[in-house]
Formats: structure tokens, sequence, C-alpha cells
């Protein structure tokens, strides 16, 4: 946390309790998102579900209004991301594609669903120390052998779709 001045007035700070987050000072005045963590969407399974600030339900929430707030200046999205789901991913994947405002997206640290949120951006950027990774899609199947056989089929059409 930080203290913050009061605006209008450069000499004056807020109250000695009154204090902003950084990362709502960041995309409040500055237009920084921050996707960190697993990239995982709401689901029925409260155990997977995640919303706060950095979830990409969040992120995708915020391009979309920052979109309506003035589409004429560039969002920075900073990603910290081990990957995740390839669903939630494509959603944020698309909004940063459909942007009317430009992203330049930030790779701090990307892997696997993380990379190709980053490969979305209108301009891309890497910190110097700063590692990706990439690979083809995995899943868990389970079933009979023709639900196996649908599931299969399913995953080679993903696979196809985030080569192309």
């Amino acid at each position: 946390m930080f203290r913050k001045l009061v605006p209008g007035n450069p000499e004056e700070y807020l109250p000695e309790d009154r204090f902003e987050y950084a990362h709502t000072y960041l995309a409040d005045e500055q237009r920084m998102l921050f996707l960190r963590g697993i990239i995982v969407g709401m689901s029925g399974n409260l155990s997977t579900s995640r919303i706060d600030q950095f979830s990409p339900l969040s992120v995708g929430d915020d391009i979309t209004a920052m979109n309506v707030d003035d589409p004429s200046r560039p969002i920075y999205l900073l990603i910290n991301s081990p990957g995740g789901s390839i669903e939630t991913g494509l959603v944020l994947y698309d909004l940063i594609r459909m942007s009317k405002a430009p992203v330049i997206t930030v790779g701090m640290g990307c892997a696997s669903m993380a990379t190709l949120i980053l490969a979305a951006g209108s301009e891309r950027l890497i910190f110097p120390h700063s590692k990706l990774a990439l690979h083809l899609p995995e899943a868990i199947l389970q079933g009979d052998s023709r639900e196996l056989e649908i599931q299969s089929q399913e995953l080679e059409c993903t696979k196809n779709m985030l080569v192309d």
C-alpha cells in the first residue's frame, strides 16, 4: 500500500489512515493491469474457481471498461502466470485481440496459456530475465471408448486451432 496525494493538491496527502493499493492506482490512473497466477475461470467446482483483481475474468472486465472509457489510450497488461484453462484463456485472448484500445502485453514470466495471452497483445514486451514456455494442449480424459474418441477429437481440434 502507499499514501496517495489529495486530488488537486500536489503538496497534501490523504490522512494517515487512508491508503490505496498500488494495483488499484495503476489500473485507475495508468491503465496497467496484472494477470497473475493460474488461469482459471468460474466453474461449478468452487475449489477451481477464482475471482480476484488478478484473475482473467477480472482482467477481461477491466479491458472492456477501459475500452468504453477511452479506446484511444493504450492498456498495459503485465503477465506472470504458469498458464491454465484453455477455454478461459481464449476468452481473454479474444478480448485483447478485439480491443479498440491497444493492449500492450508485458511478460514477467509466462508458460502455457499465459504465453498465448502474451502473444495476443498489439505490442509484446518481455522482461530481460523472464522465461516463456509453450506446449501442445493436454487433457485428462475419462469415459467409455466412444466418449474417449470424441474427447480426443476435440483435443485434436483445439491443438490445430492453437497451432494455426
